[in-house]
């Protein structure tokens, strides 16, 4: 091969290369959320009483700042049941106080497992990374300029290095204050947007995430801890539009799944009619009003759990 071409070529990819790996470098280094809740687990994790699990639904959900017991927010967007389980077994030797597990069993997560959601699979890398939890070996999951899209990379580095805006909006306590008071929210739309992305009903997900449940209950055997399984509440211009047998599905799975084992409380409040429009952010999301009443909801049940076992 020819020296000049060899040159230019290396000219060429070592700054390509200088290039990729400061962006790596810069990127690893803006705060994110997973870090951030691995972080207070790594220091508090043994003072916990009650430690909260799941998607979405409770990372809007759950504000353990009306906790009357020290409470912890793991969950985290699209986190699927065999991340709740990885993220106990982390930190299972350290859980020296704990009691309590809760965790949202529903239609958004029950059909669906993280690294093979096509939407959100992307979400692995942080897991990887980040939190010190090591499923996925593929190559894209552990690098940032390997997973995700140039232009969400791109904003998360200006809006980090150029704006010095906040990288994400966690409370000290792992509650998630990005959605506050929102009143006049199009219920109909974001209805419709929830239900056509948990819609697709995958059954071997489905069976996957039991088995998942199932080691979970396991876990809280071993360690004589109470496992609440929690459906948030969700608007009827949601739930109408999704598949009601699946719904009995879940339903039916869940109360043998509680018959069967005696350390295993569900809290359904899906159909609560205690919370309204304003509690709502959008259609299947709490904002703050309405987390600060589901919260105050547990922590009721778990008092009254403590005062009949007194």
């Amino acid at each position: 091969m020819d020296k000049k071409l060899i040159f230019k070529i290396f000219c060429f990819l070592v700054p390509l290369y200088i290039l990729l790996f400061t962006s790596e470098i810069m990127l690893r280094n803006i705060p994110n959320e997973y870090q951030f809740k691995k972080n207070y687990l790594d220091s508090n994790s043994n003072k916990l009483k009650a430690l909260f699990l799941g998607n979405s639904h409770t990372v809007l959900g759950i504000n353990p700042e009306y906790m009357s017991i020290n409470s912890y927010n793991a969950a985290q967007v699209s986190q699927s049941l065999d991340y709740d389980y990885e993220v106990l077994k982390k930190y299972e030797n350290q859980f020296d106080s704990l009691r309590y597990i809760i965790i949202n069993i529903d239609f958004s997560n029950i059909f669906r497992r993280l690294e093979n959601d096509r939407n959100e699979s992307w979400r692995v890398k942080y897991y990887n990374m980040y939190f010190g939890i090591n499923t996925s070996y593929k190559p894209e999951n552990n690098f940032e300029i390997l997973n995700g899209t140039m232009r969400n990379s791109a904003h998360k580095f200006w809006n980090h290095y150029y704006w010095k805006l906040p990288d994400f909006s966690c409370t000290d306590l792992g509650y998630c204050i990005t959605y506050g008071q929102n009143p006049n929210q199009n219920f109909i739309e974001s209805g419709k947007t929830a239900a056509i992305r948990h819609r697709p009903y995958n059954i071997e997900n489905f069976n996957l995430n039991i088995e998942s449940l199932i080691q979970i209950i396991s876990f809280c055997k071993i360690y004589n801890l109470k496992l609440f399984i929690l459906s948030t509440p969700c608007r009827d211009e949601y739930k109408n539009l999704l598949d009601y047998k699946k719904i009995q599905l879940i339903d039916r799975t869940i109360n043998n799944i509680v018959k069967s084992n005696s350390e295993v409380y569900y809290i359904d409040v899906n159909n609560n009619i205690n919370f309204t429009a304003a509690d709502f952010f959008d259609a299947d999301h709490l904002n703050i009003t309405g987390s600060k009443k589901l919260t105050l909801k547990i922590d009721s049940i778990l008092k009254q759990l403590i005062h009949n076992a007194q």
